[in-house]
């Protein structure tokens, strides 16, 4: 089986399994959750790896060699990112979305974070050992015989996934949105829109509301002192006026 076959079987697989270990820990879930979400998720995930697939496609623009080398930081990409979605799901029980924004203006500080709180410097290296173990799984891909073209053909699926691509069978459900989506598609849609034109980082009459839709299914009230609510608004960069608005609602 060639690199990109095994790679995206294993995209899949991964995938679906990440999707039936959340309803394990979130069994209330289930009742929101069917066949049509599981393969709503599928298509949702091909689209993420055609964004990653074209990442390393641009090596093959240039050379075997370049090739060979983007593969391994797809292949180290793909790590990182489902390690992401695992904490983050935990922590907000949502996929990446804009906060992934506002951690990169501080990338000092999330790496000194956690490196405190993860000890990252001390898991480096079984991360590298993890690529390495991938590498020796799928192989690494073959420069064919159509030179460049395949690879340009995958860049122009990348760059219409990255103009066009949206996260499919999203719903009024909150639960059934996030689990059919996946985390590089919920950044890239949070990316197209204006921290403007959404109702939970300003200070409005509809704040409260769109900020509980955010937080869950059983909203703010089911957080203890709010705990989740004051780590969303903090991460988010609120200046105090809005923040005190949004907070006075929870709070009240």
């Amino acid at each position: 089986m060639s690199f990109w076959w095994a790679w995206l079987l294993c995209w899949v697989v991964v995938g679906t399994g990440a999707r039936a270990l959340a309803l394990m820990f979130y069994p209330d879930y289930g009742g929101e959750i069917g066949l049509f979400e599981f393969a709503a998720g599928i298509v949702n995930d091909l689209q993420a790896f055609g964004l990653i697939a074209g990442v390393v496609a641009l090596g093959g623009l240039v050379g075997p060699r370049s090739l060979r080398a983007f593969a391994v930081v797809g292949l180290g990409l793909w790590l990182v990112l489902l390690v992401a979605e695992g904490f983050f799901w935990f922590e907000f029980e949502s996929r990446l979305d804009r906060l992934v924004f506002h951690y990169l203006a501080y990338p000092v500080e999330v790496l000194a974070f956690l490196d405190d709180q993860f000890y990252l410097s001390v898991i480096l290296l079984p991360f590298v050992g993890a690529v390495w173990l991938l590498v020796r799984i799928f192989g690494l891909p073959e420069y064919g015989h159509l030179g460049r073209r395949p690879y340009a053909a995958a860049i122009v699926l990348m760059g219409s996934i990255v103009w066009f691509g949206m996260p499919l069978a999203q719903s009024d459900s909150r639960v059934a949105s996030e689990f059919v989506s996946n985390g590089l598609l919920g950044v890239l849609s949070d990316a197209r829109y204006d921290v403007a034109d959404i109702a939970w980082l300003q200070g409005g009459a509809d704040a409260f509301e769109a900020l509980e839709y955010r937080l869950g299914a059983k909203g703010i009230a089911a957080y203890p002192d709010q705990a989740r609510a004051h780590k969303l608004l903090e991460g988010c960069g609120f200046d105090p006026d809005r923040r005190t608005r949004i907070m006075d609602r929870i709070d009240h």
